[in-house]
């Protein structure tokens, strides 16, 4: 479960460090 929720949340900063990927805040980080 909490290595899911790690590899979740590293998906999302690499999608964030993209070029034209959506901003990461604390609303999608919580969702």
């Amino acid at each position: 479960m909490a290595d899911q929720l790690a590899t979740d949340i590293i998906a999302k900063i690499k999608a964030h460090a993209e070029p034209g990927g959506e901003e990461i805040t604390t609303s999608t980080e919580l969702t």
